[in-house]
Parts: structure tokens; sequence; C-alpha cells
């Protein structure tokens, strides 16, 4: 059992960085999330894990893909 789920602005604040950015990278999969319905948390060993190992890179390099 996670020992605490934390939610989208906490860990934003942890990561320091805006909580709409935090969203994006739970939205595409980079950091570990727990989906509740609608409601996302993070197990905060899995983030701690995720963080020790240096994250994730982005899929498509650094550069982001021009909008349509």
């Amino acid at each position: 059992m996670p020992q605490e789920l934390l939610t989208v602005p906490e860990v934003a604040k942890l990561l320091r960085v805006k909580v709409a950015r935090c969203y994006e990278l739970a939205r595409t999969g980079q950091i570990p999330v727990v989906k509740i319905g609608r409601q996302v948390r993070v197990d905060g060993d899995r983030l701690a894990t995720f963080i020790r190992e240096g994250g994730a890179p982005l899929p498509d390099g650094w550069r982001r893909a021009p909008q349509r």
C-alpha cells in the first residue's frame, strides 16, 4: 500500500514547476500517476524513485512539436 498519495499541486510545488506543467507531465505519462475517477494523484514513493532515477526524457527531445 502506498505511503502517501499527493495531489498535482503538491507535486508541482515539490518539483518547483507550475501546476499546469505538472498536469501536462501527468497527461503525457512522464510522471507516474494514479487515477481515481477523474482525479489524479501521485504515489509519493513512486515519485521519489522517479526523481532519484533522473526522471523521464521528453518523447520527441527537448523541442516541442509545432501546434496546429
